[in-house]
């Protein structure tokens, strides 16, 4: 008896999987000053990305986010930026964690991809580029 194998389940994604894709953080922030936290999550699933969760840390506080109304097609990106920007106190490296959850309210199908760090380094200043 000969097996048949078939590749249309190989071919169609889950319904709702999505991935942060590349954390978009300055790597030297003078300490006292804002540095946005911003990203790209890809919409990996068949079903349009209509809201999603985030999570961030800067390893002492964490805080959450809720983007909505969005409408990110299949393989489509969303560049986000959190509401609460990160300042860094002290001349040092803090490690900020990102993760996001909850693609259309529900599970993710593969949840592996769904977090992302940078380290942010606190500076007394920033040299002038020549």
């Amino acid at each position: 008896m000969a097996l048949r194998w078939t590749t249309s389940a190989c071919l169609s994604p889950p319904a709702r999987e999505i991935e942060l894709t590349q954390l978009l953080i300055d790597r030297f922030v003078p300490t006292g000053q804002n540095v946005l936290i911003k990203g790209l999550v890809t919409n990996k699933g068949s079903d349009t990305l209509a809201h999603f969760d985030l999570e961030w840390s800067d390893g002492t506080n964490t805080y959450s986010d809720h983007f909505d109304q969005l409408a990110i097609l299949t393989l489509g990106t969303y560049e986000f930026t959190t509401m609460t920007p990160f300042t860094p106190t002290e001349a040092q490296s803090y490690h900020i964690s990102v993760s996001i959850s909850s693609p259309n309210g529900t599970m993710d199908s593969d949840t592996i991809n769904n977090e992302a760090s940078a380290i942010v380094s606190g500076v007394s200043f920033i040299p002038m580029k020549r």
